[in-house]
């Protein structure tokens, strides 16, 4: 059949189209994806949070420590900002010490809408992180990669999720010859 006779029988009986219009429409609306209302903005995870967090690993040796997060984030440019600091409390030896580790990493915004990526270039076996960003629905999630020189590579990945001013955190992080280690926690955000 050609085209010319399937756009006449078209333009003689429209309604015909109706269910094929009407199945599209559901088909959209129940789609497992997430709609432009779900998904959250940059602008949405900005603020100072302040939480606690347990870490566990795989390591039959691992002892739970109890962590003390804050993570602060704010628009930077046209991409953002983020800094977070962890105070690790070791267990109940009497010459344990506080640690504390901050990192701080600035975002571009990458072709892709929600998407972003540190401006430094990859510069593999100098164990120097290259870090990207997206966000899922109402998930920050940040990924850094450090390859060191003796090839080995580190992955870590935080998961930020965002509900009103209460932040989901799910930090994961991968290494060859390690066990797996993750912390999850709750933090909330410092109404000003």
């Amino acid at each position: 059949m050609s085209d010319t006779v399937c756009a006449s029988r078209i333009a003689r009986h429209p309604w015909k189209l109706l269910p094929i219009i009407v199945l599209s429409c559901v088909v959209g609306m129940i789609h497992p994806g997430h709609s432009a209302e779900e998904r959250l903005n940059i602008g949405d995870f900005t603020g100072h949070f302040r939480g606690e967090a347990q870490s566990q690993s795989d390591d039959h040796f691992f002892i739970r420590q109890l962590r003390d997060l804050a993570v602060d984030v704010w628009l930077d440019g046209a991409g953002f900002s983020i800094t977070w600091t962890t105070m690790i409390h070791p267990g109940q030896a009497a010459d344990a010490q506080v640690r504390q580790r901050t990192t701080t990493l600035q975002f571009v915004p990458s072709a892709a809408a929600g998407s972003f990526h540190t401006a430094e270039p990859f510069e593999p076996f100098t164990g120097r992180p290259v870090a990207w960003a997206q966000i899922e629905g109402k998930a920050l999630i940040v990924h850094v990669l450090s390859v060191y020189d003796d090839g080995n590579y580190e992955l870590q990945t935080y998961s930020r999720s965002l509900s009103g001013d209460v932040m989901t955190l799910h930090f994961t992080r991968d290494a060859p010859g390690y066990p797996e280690f993750v912390v999850t926690g709750r933090l909330t955000r410092d109404q000003q």
